[in-house]
């Protein structure tokens, strides 16, 4: 019962001491706005990109069957074309950027505090996520170190503790058992003798 307190209290420690670390490089708020409003923009920039870019491809087809030059039309569509096909990637990247993420976090839950995770080569957007996940990995890693340093301590102070109170224990019941076997001794001696028996 004793031992089960302590491994309960080392991973209470080691526990509070995570957390600590979390809202230490937890994400301020403000930069969670700024990641809903760049996530705005991009969205807002794609779609008057798009539009601007179809409108231009339209004009450049209406004129291209007026007689004009086909070469404008091929122009802004392969632009249209280009310009989707760029935001695709990126959007690709992104998607793989979380997918690596919340398989991190997942590993991460599962108690795989070593699971590679590579923010550098994230989009901009994601990568402050991918640095917090790793600095939760390793603060995770330190409190459960600490917690298996405590606990091998405390073991180690149990075993030291035990032999120790052993062997003066070990003498206590030799001279008992010879004090027993002595004839004439007074009865107070002998209540004694019962107690430490």
């Amino acid at each position: 019962v004793g031992s089960e307190m302590c491994i309960r209290d080392s991973f209470q420690t080691a526990l509070h001491h995570l957390k600590a670390d979390i809202q230490k490089h937890a994400i301020p708020k403000h930069h969670m706005e700024n990641l809903r409003i760049s996530i705005l923009f991009l969205f807002i920039g794609y779609l008057l990109g798009n539009i601007i870019l179809m409108a231009l491809t339209v004009l450049a087809l209406r004129d291209a069957s007026y007689g004009g030059s086909p070469l404008v039309f091929l122009f802004f569509g392969s632009m249209t074309a280009g310009f989707n096909l760029i935001v695709l990637i990126l959007f690709w990247k992104s998607v793989i950027a979380l997918d690596e993420m919340m398989t991190a976090v997942s590993k991460t839950r599962q108690g795989d505090l070593s699971y590679p995770l590579t923010p550098s080569k994230m989009p901009k957007l994601l990568r402050k996520f991918g640095e917090d996940i790793i600095g939760m990995q390793e603060g995770m890693r330190t409190a459960v170190d600490e917690a298996i340093k405590g606990e091998h301590m405390k073991t180690e102070l149990i075993t030291n503790v035990s032999h120790d109170i052993k062997t003066p224990l070990t003498s206590i019941i030799s001279y008992v058992e010879l004090l027993k076997e002595e004839e004439g001794l007074p009865d107070h001696v002998k209540d004694y003798i019962s107690i430490l028996e």
